[in-house]
């Protein structure tokens, strides 16, 4: 058997030449002994000035040229060309420390299950590679709950990742029609089924400069639909298997509210429908009531209330529309359940 697998380092870069130089030393620079480094120009248009320091380094790197389109694609060039059994991948303006694949191959190794994905912490450094900060420690959780904290806010920076290149793939790749979101599209369909295990240590440095992409409008609607269209991945299944009734009551909460907040109503809806079908026949219908309530009467209102601030109320139709939109999608018997109960707590406070 052989226990020490090929590992590939894919590093994506459009018009890099100002930092490439530092992320692909430090890949090179791994003490992990069988790795290769691969670099994918996605068309670059800087006067030849990317490719000239790719082909620097010779036969130490394995460099690829294409058209632009995007980091997915790149990363989808470099998932088909990696030779390794394991893959990560480096963004052209971030740095691997020396141990990051060492110590991350050597935790993968050690779990019973090797289909699993392990990530790393990291810090922020400027633009001339001074340190800033370390970034705040990730959210504790089980192992099997990696899908839904990803789901719930963006903590995890994808270059602390490595895993099977084959769980890349059996995921689907990265989406070429998510500009922005397609690294954490892929790592959800790849918690949905696979364990995520963290290194509580630093094993990367990520850049924060001016030439960054911003929270622009078009990024923005970009998350709110990626949200709408993987909170409906978090199955009866999924929630059954990694969450008891309880703690899936409050992940619910805890996913609509966290929504409200980001001001995104269309996923408070996704998530006040999911929490109806994932927990409809296991949880006392006093208690499923009150949470949707609380999704549909008070969160849902506030996501809508863009740039308020303070205490505001409800909206006068929003019971009505309350009602109206449970009774559209909840299986009929479970209306009935609510409906039943709804007035025998109206009867009760009488």
């Amino acid at each position: 058997m052989n226990f020490s697998p090929k590992v590939s380092i894919v590093i994506p870069v459009y018009n890099g030449s100002n930092y490439m130089g530092e992320a692909i030393d430090s890949a090179l620079a791994q003490t992990y002994g069988n790795i290769e480094v691969l670099v994918i120009n996605d068309g670059s248009n800087d006067n030849g000035s990317t490719r000239q320091i790719a082909l620097s380094y010779g036969d130490n790197i394995r460099y690829f040229e294409k058209k632009n389109g995007g980091v997915a694609s790149a990363l989808n060039l470099g998932l088909k060309e990696a030779r390794g059994d394991y893959l990560c991948w480096l963004s052209h303006d971030d740095v691997y420390l020396p141990e990051k694949v060492a110590k991350e191959m050597a935790k993968l190794l050690s779990l019973p299950d090797k289909n699993a994905v392990v990530f790393c912490r990291h810090s922020v450094m400027d633009a001339k590679g001074k340190y800033l900060f370390d970034a705040p420690k990730p959210p504790a959780f089980s192992p099997g709950q990696g899908a839904y904290q990803l789901i719930l806010r963006p903590w995890l920076h994808c270059c602390t990742i490595l895993a099977l290149k084959d769980l890349y793939i059996e995921s689907g790749c990265f989406r070429e029609d998510l500009p922005t979101t397609q690294d954490y599209d892929l790592l959800v369909k790849m918690g949905l089924k696979h364990p995520f295990i963290e290194i509580p240590e630093i094993l990367l440095k990520a850049r924060s400069h001016s030439e960054q992409g911003c929270l622009t409008p078009a990024h923005l609607e970009e998350v709110e639909r990626f949200l709408i269209e993987h909170i409906p991945l978090l199955s009866e299944d999924y929630m059954q298997a990694n969450f008891t009734s309880p703690e899936s009551m409050d992940a619910f909460l805890s996913l609509g509210a966290e929504m409200r907040n980001r001001h995104f109503s269309g996923a408070v809806l996704a998530v006040a429908r999911q929490l109806i079908l994932c927990e409809a026949q296991r949880t006392e219908p006093e208690v499923l009531w009150g949470a949707i309530r609380q999704l549909m009467i008070v969160d849902y209102p506030l996501s809508l209330a863009k740039g308020k601030t303070g205490t505001i109320g409800v909206y006068p139709a929003a019971e009505g529309y309350f009602k109206a939109w449970v009774r559209r999608v909840v299986p009929r018997k479970i209306w009935w359940m609510l409906s039943i109960l709804r007035r025998q707590l109206l009867v009760n406070r009488k």
